[in-house]
């Protein structure tokens, strides 16, 4: 395997871009900056869990309630009250964030990034196209803006993109285990719409077959527990979301924020476009798990299309696009075209943080140009090597295509 060089100028730009979201997320982490304060998002979640275990799980399905039970219980950690938080996840993610409740809120909010984060860190250095920058990668990731806000404000982003790149990663050597673990991105279900279309286009049937059952087997655990009502609950409240909209879904990095709230149409448009930019992104994952790539590099298109497919997106959710900005950095690095692909995948990398300080739709329009440019690149190479132009085949089928040669 031949060694790669980045261009210390995309390293020094990428150190830089990155020290710069830390200090704005730690700025937020300390109360100089920011109007709620630290882990306003994990006070929604600790805060599902402890009504639980306190006995008043009808409490999270009224969303004025339980954002008044929020500001009652947890006031002294917030800089100011909050305005709207409703419990928005499917009852499968509060099963999974219920031990956590039992913990006091500091030392769940800094235990779950700590899991969350070395589960990520996991996926990423496991079964990797290029093993000799697999700590450059996990570094890259968690110096990004992505992984700054998900932190800032107690997300699951580390856990989103964990099973999703270690249930991909380990497909490759265990169907089973990798459908098990893509089944569980159902937690933030609209990060696994893209996922079946994946696997049918690899012909991953086992891993499909496991990713469905993990699924059900998650859904079903969570309604033993929860009672079936809480899934009725949160399907209600998935189709008529309510007031969350103004409150949350157009704060997004999503095309349906970029319409709405950057471009000022309707919420109906938004919405229709939005589903027509998840159907195309279905399509370029399914063309590009059937081509012959290198799997990095179909991780990188999934890892961009899932974040524009996805009808609601966040900051802490770019962690997704920073990865596959680097993924492509490697492979350009390796293709000896580092510094005008680099230069390109850094401007994706940043996207976030661009957007954070400067204004609405940096991040849906430069994942949509990344997936783009990846694909044309590819192209370009497979018309200089034409046997690259041949179809994929899943990893059993080429096993057995070797040894019949």
């Amino acid at each position: 395997m031949r060694s790669i060089k980045i261009p210390r100028v995309v390293l020094l730009l990428v150190g830089v871009a990155g020290l710069s979201g830390w200090t704005l997320a730690l700025l937020v982490l300390s109360g100089r900056i920011g109007l709620l304060g630290p882990g306003t998002d994990w006070l929604a979640f600790y805060g599902a869990a402890r009504a639980y275990l306190d006995g008043h799980l009808a409490l999270i399905f009224d969303p004025e309630a339980f954002t008044a039970h929020l500001n009652s219980e947890f006031g002294w950690w917030l800089v100011e009250p909050l305005a709207f938080r409703p419990w928005v996840y499917p009852p499968g993610f509060l099963l999974l964030v219920l031990p956590f409740g039992m913990l006091p809120l500091a030392g769940s909010y800094v235990l779950f990034q700590l899991a969350s984060g070395t589960a990520l860190a996991g996926a990423l250095a496991f079964k990797a196209d290029r093993p000799d920058v697999r700590r450059l990668i996990i570094a890259s990731a968690f110096l990004s803006f992505g992984a700054a806000a998900n932190i800032m404000q107690g997300q699951n982003g580390f856990l989103t993109a964990a099973f999703l790149i270690g249930g991909w990663r380990a497909i490759r050597s265990s169907p089973l285990l990798g459908g098990a673990l893509l089944g569980m991105v159902t937690v933030k279900p609209q990060f696994w719409l893209l996922v079946p279309v994946a696997l049918v286009a690899l012909r991953e049937w086992k891993a499909l077959a496991s990713c469905v059952g993990s699924a059900v087997v998650l859904a079903a655990a969570s309604a033993a527990l929860f009672g079936i009502d809480a899934w009725l609950h949160w399907i209600d409240f998935a189709l008529h979301p309510g007031e969350w909209i103004p409150n949350a879904r157009i704060f997004g990095t999503s095309y349906f924020s970029l319409i709405t709230a950057g471009i000022g149409l309707s919420g109906k448009l938004a919405d229709a476009i939005q589903m027509t930019v998840t159907a195309a992104s279905a399509v370029v994952v399914y063309l590009s798990c059937r081509a012959t790539m290198p799997r990095d590099q179909q991780l990188a298109i999934l890892l961009a299309a899932a974040l524009i497919a996805a009808p609601h997106s966040s900051y802490y959710d770019t962690v997704l696009l920073a990865i596959a900005a680097t993924l492509w950095i490697v492979d350009a690095a390796e293709r000896g075209s580092a510094l005008l692909r680099s230069e390109f995948a850094l401007f994706v990398w940043t996207a976030p943080l661009f957007e954070a300080e400067v204004g609405r739709g940096f991040v849906p329009l430069l994942a949509t140009a990344f997936i783009a440019v990846v694909l044309a690149c590819r192209m370009r190479d497979a018309g200089a090597r034409p046997e690259l132009t041949r179809p994929a085949m899943a990893p059993g089928r080429e096993r057995r295509a070797g040894r019949s040669g």
